[in-house]
């Protein structure tokens, strides 16, 4: 084998378990912990953060951000607390700290988005995971026309 076609296997085998997360396939798992607004803990163990989006940090230094980050996990425990959900990948499949990255679907409803129309994340694109990023940002704009959530004229 030459040098060449080694070199094009070799990297072909590094890219392969990669290639499926921009390919639009999906996984699935049934959610055991809502951490917080964007990030869940699913039965198997696996920590998923959302895709697109940034919700308020519950250990946040102010009243109202941590008041903000404790609706967000209410509202997202509505939407995906033990429920059996879909996970939509991109094109990145892990962040820095090692969580599985996803959009994340119950039945028809994504909860990335449904955050982001109830004013409790910001549409937020992190590296090249970007598939939703458009409708995030319009529904980010929605959110904000209303005033609701961080969008709220008293937030910081």
């Amino acid at each position: 084998m030459t040098a060449v076609a080694m070199a094009l296997f070799a990297s072909l085998a590094l890219w392969k378990p990669f290639a499926r997360f921009g390919s639009g396939e999906s996984g699935e798992g049934r959610v055991r912990w809502v951490i917080d607004g964007d990030t869940v803990v699913l039965q198997d163990g696996r920590h998923v953060r959302y895709i697109g989006i940034d919700s308020p940090e519950l250990d946040s230094s102010g009243d109202e951000i941590r008041r903000l980050a404790e609706q967000a996990r209410s509202y997202n425990t509505e939407l995906v607390g033990g429920r059996k959900v879909r996970l939509e990948y991109d094109v990145e499949p892990k962040d820095r700290y090692g969580r599985t990255l996803a959009y994340v679907w119950v039945g028809d409803r994504m909860a990335n988005a449904q955050m982001v129309r109830a004013g409790l994340a910001r549409a937020k694109v992190y590296g090249t995971s970007t598939r939703h990023a458009d409708e995030m940002f319009r529904l980010q704009e929605a959110a904000r026309a209303e005033g609701i959530g961080i969008w709220a004229q008293d937030t910081p």
